[in-house]
């Protein structure tokens, strides 16, 4: 009983009446009890186990690399052709913003660049499909990337036959473009190279599509073209050219596609035989076409153009839409052309069905950056179809209305069915138009 005995000389205690003194000592449990009578009891007990509860709050801090949002969708009706000296980095703060974007084959750095800031953007590789350039020859040798599908150095050496050739035997070189040659667009084997070229290509570099240019139907025959004069032997009739045409995009449009690849050819403004049916038939081969000169003509302030002329772009529209193809609708000016980009842009809208991958290209044919809310405006989806009031055209939108007088003489005022926004913020129920002109109105 060492331990009881230590335990009280180390207390040192004096215990008086009824008090109690305990002690810990280690894990014994000393406790003794002094009474009158009885006088100091003590005993060893077990120490009880305590058992307490605590309420910790840890607060911890996490560092994480926020996850970057999507990239947006870019705008689905608006297009850009960047393919000129310096244009495309004058551009480039807003080609990421466009559902397609042309460049050349050499420009895989915007390529790459564009995509960087947005991969939803489709890239198109720039590709003439009736031509070979000589100034793309050196030695003996081609360039590595080039604006056509077959280099003229190879076709010289190798396939001297699929140069279109005059009836006296010269190759034809274009009027007011050297160095472009001429070829024989229906010859399968020129279109089978043309096509693997293209193709490899393509894929290699990671471009989206082609953007085939010179998918003619007239190229001089009945009209001023670069073979006036010096028409092919092969083709000598306006109609075989066109067939030759048609039978280069039959064959070559499924084999692009088939690999996974866009074609978009640019099919000849030509107001007599580019017609609607045209349209309907050579499209059917590919992801869509692309037309030039939206009801205007030329690259300056002028040249609009409303009646017939205009409402055959529309036509074409819908006979392109119609067997779910897409069409890209060019128009030309400078920067600052506020009527014209309302005219294109009202225009597309009237023939947009709201459902193809449809586009409107602005062009400034320069470094000037043709980017601008009068023309890339966004007022949803149609809602109905095309009315008229006069001798303008309108068509509503989920978000806005759209409005375009036809008329090249007469002024033209049109009703809206509710209050709608104008550009300059103004509240209008209606408005006139003067003549050849457009304007999208916004939902307030």
């Amino acid at each position: 009983m060492h331990k009881t005995l230590a335990a009280l000389t180390l207390l040192s205690l004096f215990l008086i009446g009824g008090a109690t003194a305990s002690h810990v000592s280690n894990d014994y449990w000393l406790h003794c009890t002094h009474s009158d009578t009885a006088g100091t009891t003590c005993k060893e007990e077990a120490v009880p186990t305590v058992t307490s509860t605590h309420t910790v709050t840890v607060t911890q801090t996490v560092t994480t690399t926020p996850t970057p949002p999507p990239p947006s969708a870019p705008q689905p009706t608006i297009a850009a052709f960047p393919i000129g000296s310096g244009w495309a980095a004058a551009w480039m703060p807003n080609l990421p913003k466009h559902a397609y974007v042309t460049l050349n084959a050499w420009q895989k750095a915007e390529r790459d660049q564009i995509k960087a800031a947005n991969p939803n953007v489709k890239v198109l590789v720039y590709k003439d499909m009736a031509s070979t350039r000589s100034y793309a020859c050196s030695n003996g040798v081609d360039q590595a990337k080039l604006p056509t599908g077959v280099g003229y150095c190879y076709a010289d050496k190798n396939a001297p036959q699929w140069f279109s050739t005059t009836s006296a035997g010269a190759r034809i070189e274009w009027n007011g473009y050297p160095g472009h040659w001429q070829m024989d667009i229906g010859d399968a084997a020129y279109q089978n190279a043309w096509a693997s070229n293209v193709i490899a290509e393509a894929k290699a570099d990671g471009w989206d599509g082609i953007s085939v240019d010179n998918a003619n139907v007239d190229p001089g025959y009945t009209e001023s073209g670069y073979m006036s004069g010096k028409l092919p032997s092969e083709y000598p009739t306006r109609a075989s050219y066109e067939a030759a045409t048609r039978s280069f995009l039959a064959n070559v449009g499924p084999k692009v596609k088939a690999e996974g690849l866009l074609i978009f050819p640019n099919i000849q403004a030509n107001m007599n035989y580019a017609t609607p049916a045209l349209w309907k038939d050579w499209t059917t081969f590919t992801s869509g076409g692309i037309r030039e000169f939206l009801c205007k003509w030329g690259h300056g302030t002028t040249g609009h153009f409303g009646g017939a002329g205009c409402q055959l772009y529309l036509d074409t529209m819908a006979a392109t839409q119609s067997v779910n193809r897409s069409i890209i609708l060019s128009i030309y000016s400078t920067a600052t052309d506020t009527r014209t980009m309302r005219w294109g842009r009202a225009n597309f809208l009237l023939g947009w069905d709201g459902v193809s991958a449809s586009a409107l290209s602005f062009d400034t044919q320069s470094t000037s950056d043709p980017y601008n809310q009068e023309w890339v405006i966004d007022v949803g989806k149609p809602v109905g179809a095309i009315t008229t009031q006069g001798n303008a055209k309108l068509r509503e939108y989920s978000a806005g209305y759209v409005a375009a007088n036809h008329s090249s003489s007469t002024a033209q005022t049109v009703t809206f069915p509710r209050q709608y926004r104008m550009p300059d913020g103004t509240l209008v129920t209606s408005t006139t138009l003067q003549p050849l002109t457009g304007l999208i109105v916004r939902s307030p």
